[in-house]
């Protein structure tokens, strides 16, 4: 609120809050703080990432009289994660690029 102010026309509740500022940032628990969140955050994508091939693999047999078809599936599901996840680390690397 005091951006476009001069310092002496501050409150002076807020010159005493700059005054005893001691000039070092936090940067600790900023660090802290997201540290926790980001893993917090991973947790779901990681499980999928474990869960969903077996589920994948297993499942299909016991609701189908098929004995292959969960390698079939599973082999179709590795097959398009494997060729999606190339093409976006190929333009991610050009846009990533592009920053530069």
């Amino acid at each position: 609120a005091n951006e476009d102010k001069d310092f002496n026309d501050w409150s002076d509740a807020d010159k005493a809050t700059f005054e005893a500022a001691d000039g070092k940032a936090e940067y600790e628990k900023c660090v802290e703080i997201s540290t926790t969140a980001s893993i917090r955050e991973m947790v779901l994508p990681g499980l999928l990432a474990v869960i969903v091939p077996v589920l994948f693999g297993f499942v299909p047999g016991f609701i189908s009289d098929d004995p292959t078809l969960g390698a079939q599936m599973l082999g179709g599901l590795l097959a398009g994660v494997t060729s999606a996840g190339v093409l976006m680390a190929l333009f991610q690397s050009n846009a990533g690029g592009a920053w530069d």
